[in-house]
């Protein structure tokens, strides 16, 4: 089994690299990955690179590349450079080497305006995204598909609901969390009566990991799209709680409404039918796959 993987440096790439690296799987590595390992090879170059040589030797290509997550400050020009002309470029190129079968890291935060009217998010919900990162996901998205039927690829769309780590960014709020928690710190979180799904990413690349499994097969579509999500909404004040809690933190968590619009109405969560859930559900496939 070869995998082309993009977004190897990022959070979500890093760590799955960390998981396969004993597997016995090959992995060409696009990005500057700190993770090394014997089946991992790091290919040097952006996503408009050709990388033939590589995508004629892989039977997946693992798109989890994204501009945007990080820099909020890049303009629309370059993140429809970088999320929709180069992406899709590569999986052009990935048709021309043989290499179909497809698994895209998709975004909740594509949903948008959408997640105003619905606490749980169901994944035929016609996404109504609002910034310009998640445009940009969305427009990828729907253009992949139907390069997917063009080429007779096998296509998994996977959105990832918020996600937790020790690897992650400094910034971000699981990270922060636990620095104030140590330092006995208080914390101000805005809007921190959100929801959300918050999943450990150790277990979303496993869900990603299965996912490039296509004899799992769920549904009889040209194309998939599905959750990666835990399914236990909790609110960010009380997923905050919980880190203090752990560490038996002195600090305070404070909360502030920055749009009274947004304190109660934005959330991310899944409804459970659109969680992408093979791992528990080992048995059941193995049963059908032998029949």
């Amino acid at each position: 089994m070869n995998i082309f993987l993009t977004g190897a440096s990022g959070f979500v790439g890093s760590e799955f690299l960390r998981y396969v690296k004993k597997k016995n799987i090959f992995v060409y590595s696009l990005g500057n990955s700190k993770v090394k390992g014997k089946n991992i090879k790091i290919c040097k170059g952006r996503l408009n690179g050709e990388y033939n040589d590589e995508l004629s030797k892989c039977d997946y290509l693992l798109h989890l590349a994204s501009a945007g997550v990080n820099n909020k400050k890049l303009s629309y020009k370059i993140l429809y450079q970088i999320n929709v002309i180069d992406s899709l470029n590569l999986f052009r190129n990935a048709a021309r080497n043989k290499c179909l079968n497809w698994v895209i890291a998709g975004s909740s935060s594509e949903y948008g305006k959408v997640s105003f009217k619905k606490k749980k998010l169901n994944k035929n919900d016609r996404p109504l995204p609002i910034s310009d990162y998640a445009k940009t996901k969305y427009i990828f998205n729907k253009k992949i598909i139907s390069l997917a039927k063009t080429h007779k690829a096998k296509l998994r769309i996977m959105r990832i609901f918020p996600l937790y780590g020790k690897t992650e960014k400094k910034h971000r709020l699981y990270s922060t969390l636990l620095r104030r928690a140590k330092k006995n710190k208080n914390i101000t979180l805005i809007n921190g009566l959100q929801l959300r799904d918050y999943l450990n990413v150790k277990n979303a690349v496993k869900n990603l990991f299965e996912s490039l499994n296509f004899q799992i097969n769920k549904t009889n579509s040209s194309y998939q799209i599905w959750h990666i999500a835990s399914g236990k909404p909790l609110s960010i004040e009380s997923f905050a709680k919980k880190i203090f809690k752990k560490f038996n933190s002195k600090g305070r968590i404070l909360l502030k409404t920055k749009n009274k619009i947004l304190q109660d109405n934005l959330h991310h969560c899944s409804d459970l039918k659109s969680i992408w859930s093979c791992l528990k559900n080992k048995k059941r496939y193995k049963k059908s796959k032998n029949r």
